[in-house]
């Protein structure tokens, strides 16, 4: 009898490769997990103001969440944290551009 996928850590895997996950995530510090993270949302940002026409308002919501997630963390993020503002910086740039051009 096959084994069902499971959904976790935003792929599918095979439930019996979730002991290999878990244990990935216990032994990597979580500033660099969330990192990971942070980048992928920065991603998303990017695959939504390219789509044709752009999605701002799911731009917005990704950076609004980005915003909070690097309020809250801080300097607890660790030492990339300005690397993590100015990723956020030059994509609020890109977002303000997407908007103005819509709206000439």
């Amino acid at each position: 009898m096959d084994t069902p996928p499971t959904r976790y850590s935003g792929a599918v895997t095979e439930a019996n490769e979730l002991p290999e996950e878990i244990a990935y995530l216990q032994s990597t510090p979580v500033e660099q997990v969330l990192g990971n993270h942070i980048f992928v949302l920065l991603q998303l940002v990017a695959v939504h103001l390219a789509a044709t026409p752009p999605s701002v308002e799911s731009a917005q919501l990704v950076i609004d969440l980005l915003v909070a997630m690097l309020d809250a963390g801080g300097e607890r993020l660790g030492e990339h944290l300005p690397l993590y503002r100015g990723a956020l910086a030059e994509t609020q740039q890109a977002f303000a551009r997407t908007v103005a051009q819509q709206q000439a």
